[in-house]
Parts: structure tokens; sequence; C-alpha cells
């Protein structure tokens, strides 16, 4: 029996719209939306889906010249692959794919990145190929005739019409069905956010991306990328020096100790707070950092709250270079690797510390590491490729110590800044890197094993590390920082999970500071003041040091954050933190 050539057709375009279905759901799944979801943004995702395929098709059938089955295979095939790879890419990003994303093409298609993705793979993704083997059985069961451009282009515009005008009626259904929103005002001001706004794409991007579709978001970010650096008007320009003010206030002006000549950063990848003093099977987990909180001339926090979006490791670190808060709805390494920024190696020249160093595990390329670098004001980058021995791709955290403990040796008889990045607790966790150190517990989810097993791994790593610098003499006269780039989003391992990470300060004399919840973003701040910068670009964080510590509020320092990023501040004549 044959069926009827548009009923295939339509059958076909729904393949299509199904897979960008799949994609939405499965990121919502994995992503923390900014915002919660209502009746209605089920509606305007429907509305946005079937948008996007219908401009999909239409643009195909012109560059085809009206030949529908090229047409619709090509569709399928963009849908398909888009669809595929923002579902592996949410479940190691947490968050669509971005065009600042695709051209960092390199980073994502990095060993470690991939393997990642590769582990992120599951049952239900079966859901590809049967779509693909469903597609092709009914594409073949019909002839499509070649189609007239202008006829068809008189139905396109009137399909796009008809979806549109129904997307923005379901708007004000909502608004009529509540009685308190009952106001043509609101209603006004939610169709034009909602629909036609572009706020909610810079702050809410998972949000927005789900609301406006993937081709929408794609052009938002196209024209954001276009325009270039926006004009600061007055209103934000005094927010952003209000907000200054606001940091440096909160620091105490410490005197440093006479003896600490030193800042060394030790910046652990994926780190969180729950591992700390956990023992399993009678064993602790990270016994050294363990004896390092107990210490009492240690500064412990267990309640850093992770301030990292769309850029995980990459944010971590350039909020814990520069006080800023990372971009929302773009990667901040494709804004940031051009701009002038106020880094913590600047600032620390101010103290006599003229030697930096960033030590990476992995090639100086990766996420644009290298210029990242320089514009943080490292004097020196050393990487994968100045490891002396065999080794992967990806150093482990052994081999980027005894790189790390080289450099002391050879680079220490001058004050220092070091930073040392660590990767051996990078997902995917699905292996033992410690076989010493196995975990019978059959209540604990596997992959949750692997990773106290890595954590486990890095301890030791760490501690060999500082057992070193004792014997060089360089442990009592360094600041030693000790802090996690970014959290392992609780899905990982079954939820339940505390998305806290921790932060140690060795010699940092921290008598009566404030040891409760704060931010990411306070760790810069709180440096700057502990070695007693003078005229400092404070960050926006709070300084830890002042026991009278205020919760500050994130979004606005978000909103200053983009628009110090965004805007030429750093450039301007009124910049005095160099």
């Amino acid at each position: 029996m044959r069926i009827n050539k548009n009923i295939i057709l339509s059958g076909l375009l729904l393949l299509c719209a199904l897979n960008l279905f799949f994609m939405h759901i499965n990121v919502l799944s994995v992503s923390q939306i900014e915002d919660p979801l209502d009746g209605i943004s089920w509606v305007d995702n429907v509305f946005r889906v079937i948008l996007d395929v219908w401009i999909i098709f239409a643009i195909f059938v012109l560059l085809a010249c009206g030949r529908l089955r090229i047409a619709i295979i090509v569709t399928f095939i963009v849908t398909y692959i888009w669809s595929f790879s923002n579902v592996l890419y949410s479940r190691f990003f947490y968050h669509y794919i971005t065009l600042s994303s695709i051209c960092e093409v390199g980073a994502v298609a990095d060993g470690l990145v991939i393997n990642s993705m590769i582990a992120g793979i599951r049952f239900i993704d079966f859901y590809y190929v049967m779509v693909l083997l469903f597609f092709f059985w009914l594409n073949r069961r019909c002839t499509f005739p070649d189609v007239k451009l202008l006829r068809y282009m008189r139905i396109w515009v009137t399909f796009f019409l008809f979806i549109y005008v129904f997307d923005l009626a379901s708007h004000v259904l909502y608004c009529v069905s509540q009685p308190e929103l009952r106001y043509w005002g609101y209603c006004k001001r939610r169709i034009g956010r909602r629909v036609f706004g572009q706020n909610h794409f810079f702050a809410l991007p998972i949000y927005a991306h789900f609301h406006n579709g993937s081709i929408k978001s794609l052009i938002l970010e196209s024209f954001m990328t276009i325009r270039g650096e926006i004009e600061l008007n007055d209103m934000q320009t005094n927010c952003i020096l209000e907000t200054l003010k606001q940091s440096e206030k909160s620091m105490i002006k410490s005197v440093r100790n006479g003896e600490i000549k030193n800042l060394i950063f030790v910046l652990i990848e994926s780190q969180m707070s729950f591992v700390i003093d956990k023992i399993v099977d009678g064993k602790e987990i990270t016994p050294y950092l363990n004896s390092l909180k107990s210490d009492s001339s240690v500064y412990y926090n267990g309640h850093v709250r992770p301030n990292i979006t769309i850029g995980e490791s990459s944010d971590g670190q350039y909020v814990y270079m520069t006080g800023i808060l990372p971009l929302r709805s773009i990667l901040t390494v494709s804004k940031a690797c051009k701009k002038k920024l106020p880094g913590l190696p600047k600032q620390l020249r101010k103290v006599g510390i003229k030697h930096s160093r960033m030590i990476l595990p992995t090639s100086p390329s990766l996420w644009r590491q290298d210029e990242m670098c320089q514009q943080y004001g490292f004097e020196k980058l050393y990487s994968s490729n100045d490891y002396p021995g065999e080794h992967k791709q990806t150093l482990t955290d052994k081999q980027v110590f005894e790189l790390a403990e080289k450099l002391d040796s050879e680079e220490s008889d001058t004050p220092f800044f070091s930073i040392v990045l660590t990767a051996s607790m990078h997902q995917p966790y699905n292996r033992l890197l410690d076989s010493s150190f196995e975990i019978n517990d059959s209540s604990i989810d596997e992959e949750l094993k692997f990773y106290l097993n890595a954590c486990h791994y890095t301890d030791e790593a760490i501690r060999n590390y500082l057992v070193s610098l004792k014997n060089k003499g360089l442990y009592n006269n360094s600041i030693i920082v000790i802090a996690s780039d970014h959290h392992v989003h609780s899905t990982d391992f079954g939820g339940g999970i505390s998305t806290d990470i921790p932060l140690f300060i060795i010699n940092g004399d921290f008598n009566g500071s404030y040891a409760g919840a704060c931010n990411q973003l306070d760790v810069y701040t709180t440096i700057v003041d502990m070695m007693n910068v003078p005229n400092p670009w404070p960050g926006l964080g709070y300084s830890l040091l002042n026991p009278k510590y205020n919760n500050i509020d994130l979004n606005k320092r978000w909103d200053v954050s983009e628009w110090l990023l965004l805007s030429n501040f750093f450039d301007s004549s009124r910049m005095c933190y160099w």
C-alpha cells in the first residue's frame, strides 16, 4: 500500500522536529536551568522547534532548486547531527552548543574532552539508531516531485506567520487565564521579553535557548560577536565603580608576614568538599588534605560555591586569576583572550613578586591557555610539552608536580608566583588511578567509586609536592593556596551531593576570619588583601579575611562582570590598576 506523499513528507519533517525535541529534553535533564519552566514554556519550545525545522527545510529547498528529496535528507542530517552533538556536549558542559564553543573545536576535540563525552553515551541514545533507520525506510516509500519556488515561498511565509501568531496567542491566553496578570502592560512586557527580547539570552542562556530555539539563539550570539565592544552608559559605569568600592571596603589591609616571599597556587581539577574527611571501608579518601583541615594554622573553608558557567575549568581559572565572573551565554575565553585583564600576576608585582609562571598538564593551546596566560600577566608558561620524561597527551598529577618541583629548584632564587594545574581528577570516572586503593562498599555508585579513587591519588600527589616544598625551604616562606576549579555535577553521581568546593590557605594568618558559605569569586579579593597589594584591582568579591563577611549579590556582580569584559573598560584612561 502506497502512502500519500504529503503524509510521508510531513512524517519526515516530524522526525526532524523529533531530533530537536530529543535534544532539548536531554539538555534539560543534565543542566541547571536558570528559571523555572511553566506550561507556556513548553508551548514556546514546540513552536520554536517547528520553526527551526521549517526554516532549515526552506533554506535547503531553495539551495536544491526545489528538489524536495534532497532538501528533506539534508534537513534531517542537519537536525540529526545538531541534536546528537548537543546531547553529548551537554553531558560534559551542561549547556547547549554555542558559536563560541564551535570556534573552540580544537579544544573540544582534545583527547581528554573526547573521552569524557564518549563516556557520557547512554542507552537512551539508541534513539539515534532507530530514528535513522526509520527515516531512510520512510524516505524510500515515495517519490517527491520538484516544486515551483515562488509557490513554495508563499506557502513557507504563510506557515511561518501562522506558527508565530499561534506562539504570540499562547502568551496572551496565559495572561488572560491568570487573574493577577490581566493587564495589557504586563502582557506586552511578557511578549516583548519572552518572544522578541535578548536579555534572557545574556542572563539565562539555557532558559533562553529552550524558549527561542537554536536558530534564534545562534543569531543572537552572532549579533553579539559582530557588534564588538559595548559602550557603557553612566548607570553601568557608576554601578561598576560602586561594586569595586564595596569589594575594596571588605579588605582589612592585613600586614603581610615579612617571611612570606612567594605565592603558590595549586588548582585541583574537580575537587569537591564532601570528599574531605570522608571515610569509606575504614579508609580516609584524602588523608593529607584532612590533616591540613585539622591544622589550626591552615585556613579551610568547605563551603565555597562554584561560580563557573559554560567554560567549566577555564571559567574557574578566570575567576581565580581576575576576580571577575565568567560570561553566562558564551565561552569566556573567546572574549577574554583579546582583552587587557587585571590578572593576579600583575597585582603581585606591586609587592615585589616579579616572576610568575603557570604550569599546565595539557598542551598550551587547549582552551587558549597560551593567550590567556599572557592576558593574566604570567611571565612564563610551562605545559606537557616541557615535561622531560615520556608521557601521554595529558600529564598525570604526579608528572605535573614533578615538573613543578623541577622549576621550583631552578627558578626560585627570587620571589615568585606559581600556579600548578592538575587534571587526573578530570572526567570520565571509569578507571582506577591508584590500584592500591580500591573501594568495595556496594552502596556507593560505581562512577563515584572511581572519582573517590582519583581523589585519593591526587591527595597523595599534593602531599608529595608539599613535602618537596618543605625540603627546599619554600614551604614556610610561601602562601600556599589549594583550590578547586569547579564541582562535578551531582547528576553524575546519582544526585544528592553538595556542589560546594574546598579552599585551603597555608601561612595566610587567618585568625578569626570568616569560614562560612562564600563564593569562588571571593578568593581573588582575599589573596590581594592577604598580600596587602597597594592600590589593587580588588576584584568583585569579598575578602574572607574580614570576619564580617557580607554575602554579596551575585546577580549584580554577574551583570558588572559582563559589562567589564564586553566593554573597553580595561583599556580606558581611567584605569589605575596596572
